[in-house]
């Protein structure tokens, strides 16, 4: 019967003292006596906290059995810190057996109170949150985009609320908005868009709305065009209307405000059944005698104007005549247009505008003439001819500011109480008549002596005052030197200051 040894269950041979496999003595407290392994299976000896776990040292063991026998033994620094992981754990204790050795890469930190730094990082965002909104807020308010936003919100009056993104003004007259060089691309509220130039012509079927040009429009395909009449506002939108051809009239008849519009390679060519003629608009008055202001700013004309007049008409590359009505108020207009006049009647011309009066008020101002003035009437009837303006007529305060005539003035004049001027052709019976900060610089050719550098004549009962003017002496043309007023007229106030050719050409930059 052999011999097993009881700690490494090896065979030991008859009579052998010590197992050559563990080396442990053959005592009696370590073999089994003759006996097999089998009938030694219930055998439960005494083992020491040294030996195996399990009394068959081949039985697979499970990952999951503790690694002590006695589960309060102490358990080393590898054990979780607490014999109970359901206790409630001291945030202030270390989560590490040992406080003074330091965490693994991997370990998780300490336990804080994640609650009040969590609250600390969303107060801190919100109020970053908060700056960036307000500067924002002050960018969008103070910045200028050269892109005109318009919020439109008219009564019966056709008032106008512009906003010039800092605050809205509510404007009876718009003749001081702003220019731009930029379009709108969106119809405002209020006005009706127009995009062709079938919407052009049907913009007077409703005399009383408001319109806004969404394109530049070539109306070179129209052979002679039916000014149309509109007493709202006609927002040209900086746009471009090209190649009118007309022998009635320009693009508008009636006209109350027209701003921002640029009439291009315009022909007009009318006989004596049509007066009152301009590229923009005929009359500045009112279609059905309401009372109200009247606004032409920010537009600019090109091409021709030929007339044969035969009785008592204005004539202007803008605007042909306004009065009677309200007050006018014209501003920030470029011209380029050459005027011819020919044939008999009372006429009166002008760079910019024929002739305005009996109105209590009146202004031109920023208004650049480039075109020559051609007026040569067959017999002695009443002629005006004015770089700026031909006639103002019983207007009880007209200011002409900021304006340069660069246009020849040529004119034909046998009557003794008209006149040719570089600024204004006739001041009639005009209450009071400032002309400040004005330049003529083209020269002016007339038979009469109711010519002059500022003013061509004048009537008695006018008071007028020039101020801080200037002009190129007609003797740098070759032409005899003129008065700043016509008629032997003494400027009672003001002045005007005399420049060479050079100059003017370097100040007015052409």
């Amino acid at each position: 019967m052999g011999i097993q040894c009881k700690r490494c269950g090896a065979r030991l041979p008859e009579g052998a003292t010590v197992c050559a496999v563990c080396g442990l003595p053959a005592a009696p407290n370590n073999v089994f006596t003759g006996k097999s392994s089998a009938d030694n299976s219930n055998a439960n000896p005494q083992m020491d906290t040294a030996q195996p776990q399990y009394q068959n040292p081949n039985a697979q063991r499970g990952p999951a059995q503790p690694q002590y026998q006695n589960p309060n033994t102490q358990r080393g620094p590898a054990q979780p810190q607490y014999q109970n992981p359901n206790t409630q754990r001291d945030p202030a204790q270390a989560q590490y057996p040992n406080p003074d050795a330091a965490p693994s890469q991997n370990a998780v930190l300490p336990n804080k109170p994640k609650s009040k730094a969590l609250i600390g990082v969303l107060a801190g965002l919100g109020a970053l949150a908060l700056v960036i909104i307000v500067a924002i807020i002050a960018v969008i308010g103070s910045s200028d985009n050269n892109q005109i936003s318009y919020q439109d919100n008219y009564n019966d009056s056709y008032d106008a609320v512009y906003n010039d993104d800092e605050s809205a003004d509510n404007y009876n007259d718009v003749s001081d908005l702003p220019s731009s060089t930029g379009h709108i691309t969106e119809v405002p509220e209020g006005y009706i868009g127009i995009y062709s130039v079938d919407d052009l012509r049907k913009a007077g079927n409703n005399i009383y709305a408001d319109y806004i040009l969404m394109n530049d429009l070539d109306l070179s395909s129209i052979p002679d065009w039916e000014s149309i009449n509109n007493q709202g506002i006609f927002n040209g939108n900086n746009y471009t209307v090209s190649n009118l051809k007309s022998t009635k009239g320009g693009l508008l008849g009636f006209c109350k405000t027209v701003i921002n519009l640029n009439v291009k390679d315009a022909h007009i060519e009318c006989d004596g059944d049509y007066n009152n003629i301009g590229i923009i608009a005929r009359l500045a008055q009112p279609y059905n005698h309401e009372s109200f202001d009247f606004t032409i700013s920010n537009c600019s004309v090109s091409g021709i104007i030929i007339i044969k007049a035969d009785y008592h008409s204005s004539y202007g590359s803008v605007l042909g005549e306004g009065g009677s009505y309200g007050n006018i108020y014209i501003s920030n207009c470029t011209s380029n247009v050459e005027i011819s006049i020919s044939g008999t009647g009372s006429t009166h011309v002008g760079g910019i505008v024929g002739s305005m009066g009996s109105i209590s008020q009146a202004s031109i101002s920023n208004c650049r003439n480039y075109g020559k003035i051609s007026h040569t009437l067959e017999d002695d009837s009443g002629v005006d001819v004015g770089g700026i303006i031909g006639l103002t007529s019983e207007i009880g305060e007209i200011t002409i500011e900021n304006c340069v005539n660069f246009g020849e003035i040529e004119g034909n004049i046998t009557n003794d109480y008209c006149g040719a001027g570089g600024i204004v052709g006739r001041s009639n019976d005009d209450k009071n008549i400032r002309i400040v900060n004005c330049c003529n610089i083209g020269a002016i050719k007339s038979n009469t002596n109711n010519i002059g550098e500022i003013i061509g004549c004048t009537e008695d009962e006018t008071t007028f005052v020039i101020e801080q003017c200037e002009y190129v002496k007609n003797s740098e043309y070759g032409l005899p030197d003129i008065d700043i007023v016509g008629g032997d007229v003494l400027i009672p106030n003001g002045s005007a200051n005399a420049i060479s050719s050079s100059q003017a050409k370097q100040k007015y930059n052409y």
